[in-house]
């Protein structure tokens, strides 16, 4: 019998969403919430069977799987959605480690997600990492050849700071970064109430022509936020962070579309129309203008970021 356990950050992206696919320079953090992985491996059970738990946030299993991963076929009667998702990134995986190959024993996975699924912070990518750090593969690659994206996601889950990411010649690079802004606490991370599926989000950005001098306007934006030190100036980076991924989507900004009449800054985070926003609220009484509104998740800056 062994037994290991993994674990990797959930993620967001504060600059950069969508661009970040062209090649536009992104900040991205970590979170400190994440999903944990445990694997036990019974060598005395030849069986050649691997059993998969996931648990949600309240540690309530919400899915169950058996499959044989010398045939790679689900024995389950009433598979799901993710059931396929989950055989076709193990079979994909299969193709860079002879760990399959040389095991017979029944497996036991459990993942465990410290966030909600509707929250968008990585359920899928934490998910692809642990894989990868069990199998010792690329996660990049693993993430690239089943779920797809930019990766920045993948970076955010092994990283311990904010982060510098850019696709170069369509490879990652992501470099660790100093972001502690003096004025954190005046930031808030609200929730929408609705997920956003960052696949289609995806595939419609790719239908439009991207503009290369946009490209660049986000990188330099993206360079101005990480050393910026005075709020009104972080303010104005955002709305013009808005302003250019509004033009090119021809997408109003959340703002416009659902809180028209607040006060300060507001910026979308990752895909545009569900999961977190970014929020500048001078005094913490603003805030009651999201909650009667019905948006109840909100988080201070320093209580999300790792």
């Amino acid at each position: 019998m062994s037994s290991s356990s993994f674990y990797s950050h959930g993620k967001l992206l504060l600059t950069g969403e969508y661009f970040v696919l062209d090649g536009a320079k992104s900040l991205a953090i970590p979170t400190k919430k994440g999903q944990k992985m445990s694997v036990r491996i019974d060598e005395a059970e030849k069986k050649s069977i691997l059993n998969w738990t996931a648990f949600n946030h309240e540690n309530n299993s919400w899915f169950d799987a058996k499959i044989n991963y010398k045939s790679w076929e689900i024995i389950d009667k009433n598979t799901t959605e993710f059931s396929q998702t989950l055989l076709s990134v193990l079979v994909e995986a299969n193709q860079w480690t002879d760990f399959f190959l040389k095991n017979e024993g029944t497996i036991t996975i459990q993942t465990h997600l410290e966030f909600p699924n509707n929250w968008g912070l990585g359920s899928s990518s934490t998910f692809v990492n642990n894989i990868a750090l069990w199998l010792s593969i690329d996660s990049f690659l693993l993430l690239k050849n089943t779920l797809g994206g930019s990766g920045y996601d993948i970076a955010c889950a092994n990283a311990r700071s904010p982060i510098i990411y850019q696709l170069s010649n369509a490879l990652p690079k992501s470099q660790p970064t100093f972001f502690s802004p003096s004025f954190q606490d005046n930031l808030y991370f609200i929730h929408l109430n609705q997920k956003q599926k960052s696949h289609l989000a995806i595939t419609n950005y790719k239908k439009k022509q991207t503009n290369l001098s946009a490209i660049n306007e986000i990188s330099e934006l993206t360079d101005k936020i990480i050393h910026c030190k005075e709020i009104q100036l972080f303010s104005s980076i955002l709305i013009e962070h808005e302003k250019i991924i509004s033009q090119q989507l021809n997408q109003p900004t959340v703002k416009t579309r659902l809180f028209t009449d607040y006060p300060h800054a507001i910026k979308s985070l990752g895909a545009w129309g569900g999961d977190f926003v970014l929020v500048i609220a001078r005094e913490k009484q603003e805030l009651s203008y999201f909650t009667k509104k019905g948006f109840h998740t909100i988080i201070p800056y320093a209580e999300m970021v790792f």
